[in-house]
Parts: structure tokens; C-alpha cells; sequence
């Protein structure tokens, strides 16, 4: 489902790569942003565990993070 929130200042939200079976903001909430440790430089993508097909909901994939 759509699920929406505000982020407070200072606060990052943090989304694993493994969708429904990953440890992140949605178990342990907003993480300070002094704790994060380095940059994102790329956009990577999952694939569909059914049929492999590349998954890009967002038609951001292999686009660069400035």
C-alpha cells in the first residue's frame, strides 16, 4: 500500500534493498543524518523473484545521483 510521513530535520529515512526482508527506517525509524557515512552515486534495481525481469517502478534505473 501508500503510506506517507514527514521526516523531521536532520533525519534520513533508510530503505534496505531487499524490499519486504529488510532491517531499515521502517523497523527502526528515522536514522540521524550524522550517522550516515558516504554518498549514493548510482541508482541499481531488483529484479522480479518470479520471472527476473528487471524492476524500474520508479524509471529511475542506472540513472547517476548528483
Amino acid at each position: 500500500g501508500t503510506w506517507s510521513f514527514e521526516v523531521p530535520d536532520g533525519r534520513m529515512v533508510v530503505l534496505g534493498d531487499h524490499r519486504d526482508d529488510s532491517a531499515d527506517s521502517r523497523t527502526w525509524g528515522f536514522v540521524p543524518a550524522s550517522h550516515l557515512i558516504g554518498r549514493a552515486v548510482l541508482v541499481y534495481f531488483s529484479r522480479d523473484p518470479q520471472t527476473g525481469a528487471l524492476v524500474d517502478e520508479l524509471g529511475a534505473l542506472g540513472l547517476n545521483i548528483r
